[in-house]
């Protein structure tokens, strides 16, 4: 039934309860850890798509199309005029762009950790690889995988300080690929004095943000977690 008035506005036993979303970096950080295509793909269009991302990139970094151009938000190719188009960047672009979103997170008061995964602590795309004892709490990468494409890229905090890398892998032999990956962390790492280990602890996802108030209420927080994530 639908009513063009509030029919509990007088009524003083009513309770209203109001649930804010997230913060955007509480969305970032669930997207990369799981990698999940829909909403990065959703926020990219949000956004303004393709031209608005390249232009963002030109003014702010001065990095045009011979140096990367996304098509999509997800990784995905895209079908321009009957022509498939691949998101492409070097391997430089991308440190330079990972360092960019580390110093913009601290002028906001957060940092890398809190939108990018952190092996060993966080599940998602490193539930199964660099997930050990010499790398946990060590680093944050985001990973990249298509058919013909792996690559990893991030941001380590070892001994000597914190240093960005990035490897991209052109072949269809994925398993490969990440052992490559997965080989060249630790051998970095190693060489830079092992890593300095920075506080961290996962927060599941919440598709809501005000849980105090929820609280209150009496409501379950397990029926605002994500489907993926299971409840213990």
């Amino acid at each position: 039934m639908y009513s063009d008035i509030n029919p509990l506005e007088n009524d003083a036993e009513a309770r209203v309860l109001t649930l804010s979303s997230p913060a955007l970096k509480d969305y970032l950080k669930e997207t990369n850890v799981k990698s999940n295509n829909y909403s990065s793909q959703t926020l990219f269009k949000f956004l303004g798509g393709e031209k608005k991302l390249q232009e963002f990139l030109a003014t702010n970094y001065k990095l045009n199309d011979d140096k990367i151009h996304l098509y999509t938000g997800s990784g995905l190719p895209a079908i321009v005029n009957g022509v498939r188009k691949d998101n492409y960047a070097t391997c430089e672009v991308m440190t330079e762009l990972v360092n960019a979103l580390k110093e913009s997170s601290e002028k906001q008061d957060s940092s890398l950790s809190d939108i990018m995964a952190v092996p060993g602590a966080d599940q998602g795309t490193f539930r199964r690889r660099l997930n050990g004892d010499e790398t946990k709490n060590g680093f944050m990468a985001k990973t990249g995988t298509l058919m013909h494409t792996s690559t990893l890229s991030g941001a380590l905090s070892t001994k000597s300080g914190i240093s960005f890398f990035g490897v991209f892998n052109q072949t269809s032999d994925i398993v490969s690929a990440k052992t490559v990956q997965d080989a060249m962390v630790h051998t970095i790492i190693a060489d830079l004095g092992g890593v300095s280990r920075f506080p961290y602890n996962p927060e599941p996802f919440f598709t809501i943000d005000d849980r105090e108030k929820m609280k209150k209420f009496g409501m379950d927080e397990d029926a605002f977690l994500p489907f993926e994530v299971p409840v213990k």
